[in-house]
């Protein structure tokens, strides 16, 4: 399993730390995208880079969710594992534009994201800031592989006894019981046959959710405007992200 190193992590800390300006109460958002190589199907590599600009647009819009949303978004597939965009404010951040190839290290992305997450807790911590319990949003549309390949080229699947499994669902579980880490993990097309993976590294049953492809960009859309909604919160006890009702329930109506 290949991470950041202390000294990338350090380095990119320092930075923050010099350049944090806005110290009002804080939102993290981490988003683990799938960018494999399975995702050029259907065009859905272009559906999630326009569903990310969705979710940009709406956050953008919205001079709460500014001031409070820090995104951080680590992708999985084309070139393993990338950090797309370290945590800060929206405003500052440059949408990236994802390209699909490879497998889906979705193991070692988490690890990335969470390790990440734990720094910019740290830096709130450090600096005195508040901060509302971190959400995690991991969307995929096949089963998870390691970063190694057989004799014939093939992605080796995660198991059950897969070490990078186990590591990476013990963090988990400790930011779910420590740092009150709400996690969703929604994934779509027909080569998701088994979830159980997909539920360790959510919050609760009803947060393994399937979403169909034509519904990729108003997922975000959607995500978007319940972020800002959450954002608004913040500051209050008791909330989350409404992914298992008014999310869903929306992106229903507009099948219907």
């Amino acid at each position: 399993m290949e991470r950041l190193t202390v000294m990338e992590r350090m380095n990119r800390k320092l930075l923050k730390d010099t350049n944090l300006r806005n110290t009002s109460h804080k939102l993290p958002l981490l988003l683990v995208l799938d960018t494999s190589g399975s995702m050029q199907h259907n065009n859905n590599i272009d559906k999630l880079n326009n569903g990310v600009e969705s979710f940009y647009k709406e956050i953008l819009a919205d001079p709460i969710a500014r001031q409070h949303l820090e995104v951080c978004i680590v992708s999985f597939g084309e070139g393993g594992v990338k950090v797309e965009m370290d945590f800060g404010n929206p405003a500052e951040q440059q949408v990236p534009r994802l390209s699909a190839g490879g497998s889906s290290p979705l193991c070692t992305a988490i690890m990335t994201g969470l390790d990440l997450l734990e720094d910019q807790i740290d830096l709130y911590n450090g600096k005195g800031i508040a901060s509302h319990p971190p959400v995690m949003i991991v969307l995929t549309d096949g089963e998870p592989t390691t970063m190694e390949y057989d004799r014939n080229g093939v992605p080796v699947l995660v198991t059950k006894d897969t070490p990078d499994f186990k590591i990476t669902k013990k963090r988990f579980d400790y930011f779910q019981t420590n740092m009150k880490l709400a996690s969703h993990t929604i994934y779509f097309g027909d080569d998701v046959e088994d979830t159980y993976f997909l539920h360790q590294f959510a919050t609760e049953e009803g947060s393994v959710r399937k979403l169909d492809e034509v519904n990729i960009i108003y997922f975000f859309k959607m995500l978007g405007k319940s972020a800002s909604a959450l954002s608004k919160a913040a500051t209050g006890s008791g909330n989350s992200l409404e992914m298992t009702h008014d999310l869903f329930t929306e992106i229903a109506k507009k099948k219907r």
